[in-house]
């Protein structure tokens, strides 16, 4: 007999809204919350090696963020349909749909390891940066890219698991890497015994064994059938009509996360133009904003959970109260965050570039100017998950680009009046009129066409 994969996770249709919402929410900021600190440990030890290491690596995250978005469509398609089907109660669909996203999304994870290897030179050589933070950054994007596939590979399990209701396994698999990773950077870069100092490339070596790790428990998850999905090795074949469906629903998810990397590369390179100082600036001025962003994108990641699975049980009379009560939460949190990050700017900057004056005044400034803009960013992004959730890619494709553009538009074009704040003012013009936007759109949608099953 067919062994059934052990499914104790309630429909999120079957329970109230608020207590849905919050189930989803904590582990998943909980989850975030742990990447950023991820991110940020590899920052902190690599700011001991100084500004130019740290301006190495921030050229090379939006590189890397823009390979990595190019195939995550899939996965998040995946995400939609397993939501959908288990609003549905279809648990055939689900197990098979996970195959198939997990197979695909390993495909592309394997093409893009080789691409993004081929390129490494060029693309630094593309963003211009000055001759003393060059050969670093080189270091650190390569081994950076030969972790593509695992990153691809986790990102689908993660995915799938959230789209049934699943948010807890991923979070203490996080929680695992991340100490691993608090431990291996500084072995890594500055070297411990037998295992030489890397510098810069020492924190993508550390990176890519955490990894590693982490897609390989994902695996073997899925294949034991344990926590509400199972893959089986019968389904691993290619089905061409699922995986043209997958590309269907996702390749607007992939522009849409690409044209956030393309924001990204654009913006670091205006910033390159005034100058290391300002560069190390705009990295670590990011990387402390995607901290302060993470409970906005938790209630929008749970809301598409909710809102498909409210979609595939035909209950589309609860999406608008989930969407009131997702954004009341969203606004406080960020407006909340905003408000001590503004207050501690400085002493916060100074933790990860002592004695860097000038990258602590101007960091300190960007985020000041960032946190203006941030409970109109939660509600933002709150309306985009619920586009997203539905199925309606395309129309969080659209938002996105139109975020993309208002940010390279005021980048260019705000220094002349304003110098460098300008560059810093660039992120809440661009988040006040994309808002606006995103709500007429959510407003206007009809929730009834978005059911893909």
């Amino acid at each position: 007999m067919e062994k059934k994969p052990k499914n104790k996770f309630k429909n999120l249709t079957e329970m109230p809204i608020l207590k849905a919402i919050i189930i989803l929410s904590i582990p998943i900021l909980i989850t975030n919350l742990l990447q950023t600190v991820y991110q940020i440990t590899d920052t902190f030890w690599v700011g001991q090696l100084g500004k130019e290491a740290v301006a190495a690596v921030s050229i090379s995250f939006p590189i890397v963020f823009l390979i990595v978005a190019l195939g995550s469509g899939i996965g998040m398609a995946g995400s939609i349909l397993v939501a959908q089907y288990k609003g549905k109660n279809d648990q055939k669909n689900i197990d098979f749909i996970s195959t198939q996203t997990i197979v695909g999304m390993a495909l592309f994870g394997i093409f893009f390891t080789v691409i993004g290897v081929l390129l490494t030179e060029p693309l630094v050589t593309l963003m211009g940066v000055e001759a003393d933070v060059f050969p670093l950054a080189i270091s650190y994007l390569f081994v950076s890219f030969l972790a593509t596939i695992f990153t691809f590979t986790y990102s689908a399990f993660a995915s799938l698991l959230r789209g049934i209701g699943e948010v807890k396994v991923p979070m203490i698999i996080v929680l695992i890497t991340v100490a691993l990773n608090f431990f291996l950077d500084p072995i890594f870069i500055f070297g411990y015994g037998i295992i030489p100092a890397s510098g810069v490339a020492g924190a993508a070596w550390a990176t890519l064994g955490t990894t590693a790790l982490s897609a390989i428990i994902g695996i073997f998850i899925l294949f034991r059938g344990k926590r509400g999905i199972h893959i089986k090795k019968n389904c691993c074949k290619i089905d061409f009509t699922i995986q043209k469906k997958l590309i269907g629903i996702g390749w607007p998810s992939s522009i849409e996360f690409f044209s956030h990397a393309i924001g990204m590369v654009a913006l670091t390179f205006i910033a390159a133009i005034y100058g290391t100082i300002i560069l190390a600036s705009f990295g670590l001025g990011i990387r402390l904003f995607s901290f302060v962003f993470m409970p906005a994108l938790s209630v929008s990641i749970a809301v598409s959970t909710i809102i498909g699975q409210q979609i595939g049980a035909k209950k589309f009379d609860l999406i608008n109260q989930t969407l009131k009560k997702a954004s009341f939460l969203s606004f406080t949190f960020l407006t909340i965050l905003g408000i001590i990050l503004f207050v501690l700017a400085e002493i916060i900057v100074a933790i990860f570039v002592p004695g860097e004056l000038e990258v602590i005044a101007n960091t300190a400034t960007f985020i000041k100017l960032m946190a203006l803009s941030f409970g109109l960013l939660g509600i933002m992004t709150v309306m985009i998950g619920s586009i997203r959730g539905a199925g309606d890619t395309k129309k969080a494709m659209v938002l996105s680009i139109l975020l993309l553009l208002f940010q390279i538009i005021f980048a260019a074009t705000l220094p002349i009046w304003f110098g460098v704040t300008g560059l810093w003012l660039s992120f809440p013009g661009a988040i006040i009129l994309t808002f606006f936007i995103a709500l007429y759109y959510a407003i206007k949608m009809n929730w009834k066409k978005s059911r893909l099953i």
